[in-house]
């Protein structure tokens, strides 16, 4: 009896990795995009009145990339590294009805309560930085 016992447990035990590793649902993956694996639809810059001397930029992409969408789609709480203009971005998730920046990153995406990352239609994301003036005009 307790033999059998056993033996259930690990049966249970190997279904649950194996449907874990198949789902490959990730967990604070920093997953990287390369230029090549994303097209800029829209950008917007809008000077701030609150922010002296930022610039709030709303950035829409399209992943193109099937493997890095598929990769993005699965990840929980991901963070995105974006090589924008040979420069590397980082971008959190923030939740959708959350009214704060999350820290240490240059953008932030919607995720959702399930800390997903909300697309627009089509693989396109929604990116919501600011940046200095300064630092904006110095890289022109």
């Amino acid at each position: 009896m307790k033999n059998n016992a056993i033996k259930i447990i690990c049966i249970l035990f190997s279904i649950v990795i194996y449907s874990c590793n198949n789902n490959k649902l990730y967990k604070n993956d920093k997953i990287e995009l390369s230029e090549n694996d994303y097209e800029i639809i829209n950008i917007t810059k809008t000077e701030m009145t609150f922010y002296e001397n930022r610039i709030q930029i709303n950035l829409e992409i399209k992943i193109v990339n099937n493997n890095k969408s598929i990769i993005i789609k699965n990840t929980v709480d991901p963070i995105i590294n974006i090589k924008i203009s040979n420069k590397n971005y980082i971008a959190k998730g923030l939740y959708v009805l959350s009214s704060f920046f999350p820290d240490d990153c240059d953008y932030c995406f919607t995720i959702d309560e399930n800390k997903k990352i909300m697309f627009f239609e089509n693989n396109i994301i929604g990116l919501l930085g600011f940046e200095e003036i300064e630092k904006l005009e110095n890289t022109k």
